[in-house]
């Protein structure tokens, strides 16, 4: 049986960052997702979505690691003007 992937982007502390299904006709966005994440240095991790939709998979979000003050912290002024 051919079951649908998904990856899975993590950061550095371990909580998920984003999600995408592999599916064929999306192959270039997929391949962008991917390649994104490794570009900002997070861990990828492939399983089958049905792991993803059971629970099997820990979808653990940022509860206190960097990524929650890196959300808290206000933007500088060039941030703010884009």
């Amino acid at each position: 049986m051919n079951e649908p992937m998904s990856y899975v982007a993590r950061n550095s502390c371990g909580c998920v960052s984003g999600l995408c299904v592999d599916s064929p006709e999306h192959r270039r966005e997929t391949a962008r997702f991917v390649a994104e994440a490794v570009r900002r240095g997070q861990t990828i991790e492939r399983c089958t979505t049905e792991d993803v939709r059971s629970g099997r998979v820990h979808l653990r979000p940022c509860e206190e690691g960097p990524c929650v003050r890196a959300a808290q912290r206000r933007p500088s002024k060039q941030e703010a003007l884009l």
